[in-house]
């Protein structure tokens, strides 16, 4: 595999972020896990590892969980990050990469709001 460029790394990351920032929205509607999953497939010119995902995955899930509960991170959470990531082993290690950086950036940006905070907003800000 070729080494990263930064440049096109930071820009995917972004990228990412803000395809992210949809999801979440969507998840704060209360979405089901199968609606958002359908959403991450028809998001426009996502990577195609992006739309491999499958509607119960912890992707899913976690973003959801991270929208509907914008309080800072327990154990739990922690504990769920930690798995979901742990479940996207099999990507390659760039795409992973990305997709890390994305969630970690959106994530911890969430964890300084509050219930009322605007998701899109705080990725404007990363």
């Amino acid at each position: 595999m070729a080494p990263i460029n930064p440049v096109e790394f930071q820009a995917q990351c972004e990228t990412t972020l803000a395809q992210l920032t949809g999801l979440l929205e969507a998840a704060g509607r209360k979405q089901t896990t199968a609606e958002l999953a359908k959403l991450i497939r028809q998001l426009p010119h996502s990577p195609d590892w992006l739309k491999d995902f499958k509607p119960d995955t912890l992707l899913t899930q976690c973003v959801r969980d991270a929208a509907k509960n914008k309080a800072a991170w327990n154990k739990g959470n922690s504990e769920k990050f930690s798995m979901m990531l742990k479940s996207i082993a099999e990507l390659n290690l760039e795409r992973r990469a990305i997709l890390e950086a994305a969630l970690i950036g959106c994530l911890a940006r969430l964890d300084h709001g509050s219930k009322n905070a605007d998701p899109e907003k705080l990725l404007r800000e990363a």
